[in-house]
């Protein structure tokens, strides 16, 4: 354990480094193209790109042989499956934007382009991969596969880490881009964590979101069915961030203008994880 722990802390480091390297040189590149994007959306895309990078120097440190035991694998893999839990993803935003109107905090105000969607989509499916394989597979699958006693200490330290991780949100800086500038975004990320009410509610349902994907990925011994479920989520979120309008600081304990903030998200996820856990357990055995 102590191996994986010193991996991931190394892992941490070396994208902190290489996302700072890489995106003030994203960033003259687009803008040398021809494109207007903001360094905010620059820099998300460069930690991306240094997350996908480093993940085969981070497989190799902690030794694991094979991306089979991180998941990647089409065991019990059916275009039937990929659906099903696509559609549970859609499902669940439903029922959690559901929740908003019916406290009073979200009305129905379509915004959405024919072809959002497709971006959406696009986006929703990089991401879902992408994280799946570093925290289902990578930080999951591989790090139990000779320690299955470990499996809910594994869960639930990786669920913490994923939620962590998810208050990463970077701001365009206020001078112009210099090769500091991925640096100074790091720096200002810190104010997010001082937001008490949103960082634990927030947290609370970005922990079980964890939960949930290492339930299905341990069900079902693969990364690709979390991987649609997790896209499900975030297709869905974008989606009807065109079609509903919120009160952002309305909404109470249960309910929050913040689909994601809140006992109900939290409470309707932890339902999900522990059905997953429950229903499959002949079938995870």
């Amino acid at each position: 354990m102590r191996r994986v722990i010193q991996g991931i802390i190394l892992y941490l480091l070396a994208i902190v480094i290489l996302s700072a390297v890489l995106t003030p040189v994203a960033c003259w590149s687009v803008s040398a193209a021809g494109w207007d994007f903001p360094a905010r959306r620059v820099f998300n895309r460069s930690l991306m790109v240094s997350a996908l990078l480093l993940l085969w120097p981070l497989v190799k440190f902690l030794r694991i042989e094979g991306w089979r035991r991180c998941g990647v694998t089409v065991s019990g893999v059916s275009m039937a499956r990929i659906l099903f839990w696509f559609a549970a993803g859609v499902g669940t935003i439903a029922l959690l934007y559901a929740g908003q109107a019916a406290a009073g905090v979200a009305e129905w105000s379509p915004r959405l382009a024919w072809w959002q969607p497709l971006t959406f989509m696009l986006t929703a499916v990089i991401v879902s991969v992408l994280e799946e394989t570093m925290f289902r597979g990578v930080l999951f699958c591989a790090w139990i596969a000779d320690n299955k006693w470990r499996a809910l200490t594994v869960m639930i330290i990786g669920s913490a880490f994923f939620a962590t991780a998810h208050f990463i949100k970077a701001q365009n800086p206020a001078d112009a881009v210099t090769w500091l500038t991925g640096w100074e975004i790091w720096a200002g990320m810190g104010g997010r964590f001082l937001i008490w009410r949103s960082l634990v509610m927030n947290w609370l349902t970005l922990f079980w979101t964890g939960m949930t994907l290492c339930a299905v990925t341990w069900r079902y011994k693969n990364i690709w069915l979390p991987a649609a479920l997790h896209a499900g989520w975030v297709f869905a979120l974008k989606t009807a961030g065109r079609l509903v309008v919120t009160e952002e600081n309305a909404g109470s304990l249960w309910f929050a203008g913040n689909a994601l903030e809140g006992l109900w998200p939290a409470l309707l996820l932890a339902v999900m994880c522990a059905l997953t856990l429950t229903v499959g357990k002949k079938e995870a055995g």
